[in-house]
């Protein structure tokens, strides 16, 4: 498996995490919501509509960044391999190769940037 098959299969699993993360979040809202409006005691409604708003966020937060791991898939995928591996022409290039790698984790923000 080559290094940008891995980085595709990351992306590819962190996009379906997220994803998922966001359905689940989108239920709890509508949930929250379905109880606020059942509620005859308003206080309680409020409280419910509350935590239908918070998870309404997390959602949201959840679908932006499933967004941001395909656009990141999508940036991998038209990379050429020399892109992404940079060349291996002798041992004065391991350092600039290693960086290039460092670069691209810090890039799809596996890393922190500097």
């Amino acid at each position: 498996m080559t290094i940008k098959e891995v980085f595709d299969s990351h992306l590819e699993k962190s996009s379906a995490h997220h994803d998922a993360i966001a359905k689940c979040n989108r239920a709890m809202a509508k949930a929250h919501k379905n109880a606020a409006d059942a509620h005859t005691d308003q206080v309680v409604a409020q409280a419910h509509r509350d935590i239908s708003e918070h998870h309404g966020s997390l959602a949201k937060a959840h679908q932006a960044r499933q967004e941001d791991f395909e656009t990141l898939r999508e940036n991998l995928a038209a990379a050429s391999d020399a892109d992404v591996l940079g060349s291996h022409e002798g041992e004065t290039r391991d350092m600039q190769h290693a960086a290039s790698h460092i670069d691209i984790l810090k890039a799809m923000r596996f890393l922190p940037a500097d």
